[in-house]
């Protein structure tokens, strides 16, 4: 038996309409192409679906009904079933990688994930923003919470989840940098308190003075020098995890 699915898949669109003439008004196919389709159906199956006696009034018959419907469950329990391998396919554990900032939003992310999906294992580090990038690029983060893209191309799947205001302290004392923030600044200060804990740095800043920033929470609305806050995955990411997030 040939392929029929193609043109049983025209018969499920036309068996709404009362005959040919109608369905091809409704669906985009010719007449000749509906009559051809039909006719190949009736050989390759033995069986009749459209009712002739009547030229000018021709129906479908009791067995186009019949044979729609077996056709509609039998596709729907294979696309049940591809799904069913989709999902058996997503990855039983995930890597993220977080700036400490941004903390919460992994968090939320890795609940939503898990009630969705019940990982085995889930592993969040905290990193710097160069380190974090290095680990991305090298394929070792499935996600990263981050307010910048890695590299040059834009990711495949990239989502902006807010705004992060970077709150100024300038007192008297050290200059408080990340990593991050010492190797990209050009700094003149004398003394400097370089550390990769953001908790560390903002307890100095509160309670000894100094100079630095410090992240604030994360929000919807944009101010002037906001930094936008991403959440990228790798390439290959799974597009229904990816979708659980969205």
């Amino acid at each position: 038996m040939e392929d029929l699915h193609w043109p049983l898949s025209v018969l499920t669109r036309c068996i709404h309409y009362k005959n040919i003439s109608l369905a091809a008004q409704n669906i985009g196919i010719s007449q000749p192409q509906i009559s051809r389709l039909v006719k190949r159906i009736e050989q390759e199956l033995d069986i009749i679906i459209l009712d002739k006696s009547s030229p000018r009034h021709s129906k479908w018959t009791q067995a186009a009904f019949n044979l729609v419907e077996i056709y509609t469950r039998n596709t729907r329990a294979l696309e049940n079933s591809l799904n069913q391998l989709k999902v058996d396919q997503i990855p039983k554990s995930l890597a993220i990688g977080s700036l400490e900032g941004l903390t919460h939003q992994a968090l939320d992310i890795i609940h939503r994930l898990q009630n969705t999906y019940n990982f085995n294992e889930i592993h969040l580090d905290i990193y710097d923003q160069n380190e974090m990038e290095g680990h991305f690029l090298f394929g070792e983060l499935d996600l990263i919470l981050t307010s910048r893209i890695p590299g040059k191309r834009k990711p495949k799947f990239i989502k902006s989840l807010g705004f992060q205001t970077l709150e100024q302290v300038k007192n008297d004392g050290l200059q408080v940098l990340s990593p991050f923030e010492f190797q990209t600044k050009k700094s003149t200060h004398t003394n400097k308190l370089i550390s990769n804990s953001l908790y560390a740095r903002k307890y100095w800043l509160e309670h000894y003075g100094g100079k630095g920033q410090i992240p604030g929470p994360v929000k919807k609305k944009r101010d002037k020098n906001d930094l936008e806050v991403l959440l990228i995955a790798k390439e290959s990411f799974h597009q229904k995890v990816w979708d659980v997030i969205q």
